[in-house]
């Protein structure tokens, strides 16, 4: 929704984005200090299918390889989303100047 600003209405406009930018800095800072912890909320098969955009059998798939973390609990299934993002990033692969770096620095320590 396009809102129109004129002069007359100037200084408000101005002290509402004003408000809004400082909100946006204390939400940032909350973000960012040092003690911050993501929520871990408990995911269902579908809510992780979901997170990881993945089909429902094979999320199957994966927790009967065991490739993927998760709890059970009697015949439910439930995975930590920090947990999931974590096993996500966990997957990266190096960069080709990554790579050499690590290679250079091996050679020097030796």
């Amino acid at each position: 929704m396009e809102r129109t600003f004129t002069f007359d209405t100037l200084p408000q406009d101005v002290a509402a984005l004003t408000n809004e930018v400082r909100e946006l800095n204390r939400l940032v800072s909350k973000l960012t200090s040092p003690g911050y912890q993501e929520s871990d909320k408990l995911l269902t098969v579908s809510q992780a299918a979901d997170l990881l955009n993945l089909a429902v059998p094979s999320i199957y798939g994966l927790v009967h390889r065991s490739l993927i973390p998760f709890m059970k609990r009697q015949k439910r299934l439930y995975f930590s989303e920090l947990e999931l993002r974590n096993w996500i990033k966990s997957g990266r692969n190096q960069t080709l100047q990554e790579i050499r770096e690590d290679a250079a620095t091996s050679l020097y320590q030796k």
